[in-house]
């Protein structure tokens, strides 16, 4: 099953603060750009309606 793009961000929120990443380091690691990673940690800086939205997919990330 596909993550939506909320629950990408928390992942990569957990590994950042667990492992005690960086994010340029995580990027890295999961082979995507610092920048992506920062746009999805920004979702988690929304409010709850729109995080509800684009986890179920009624809103997109573009």
């Amino acid at each position: 099953e596909e993550l939506d793009a909320i629950e990408v961000a928390i992942s990569f929120q957990r590994l950042i603060e667990e492992v005690q990443l960086t994010q340029e380091q995580l990027s890295a690691k999961v082979g995507k750009d610092r920048t992506t990673i920062s746009n999805y940690l920004r979702l988690l800086k929304l409010p709850p309606e729109v995080q509800l939205g684009l986890r179920q997919k009624q809103i997109g990330m573009g």
